[in-house]
């Protein structure tokens, strides 16, 4: 949306062997979601946060994915790390929770 459309959105997976004798991985996720637009109209915050939130909703789909075997069994990750990176564009200032709690009101 707006500004924001020239920059690519999505999740770069990486799947690091660290050690070849245990078999440990490294999983790395680098995320870059939708900015929300708080200079604009009310609408254009309202869709660039809900545009954001769905996209939110599919990173977790490709996350689960990735962390889990095809057949659904859940891979050991007890010796592996998970690093979850990037930007989600996601701000927690008071101003910016001032307006959610606004648009929820």
């Amino acid at each position: 949306m707006l500004e924001d459309v020239t920059c690519a959105k999505g999740v770069l997976y990486n799947k690091i062997n660290i050690s070849r004798a245990s078999g440990k991985y490294l999983h790395t996720f680098n995320v870059h979601t939708q900015a929300t637009y708080t200079d604009r109209t009310l609408q254009t915050y309202v869709d660039s946060y809900v545009c954001r939130h769905e996209q939110v909703k599919e990173v977790r789909e490709f996350f689960l994915g990735k962390l889990y075997s095809k057949d659904g069994q859940q891979v050991d990750l007890s010796k592996d790390i998970v690093m979850i990176l990037g930007d989600f564009n996601v701000n927690a200032s008071r101003t910016q929770t001032k307006v959610c709690q606004e648009i929820y009101e």
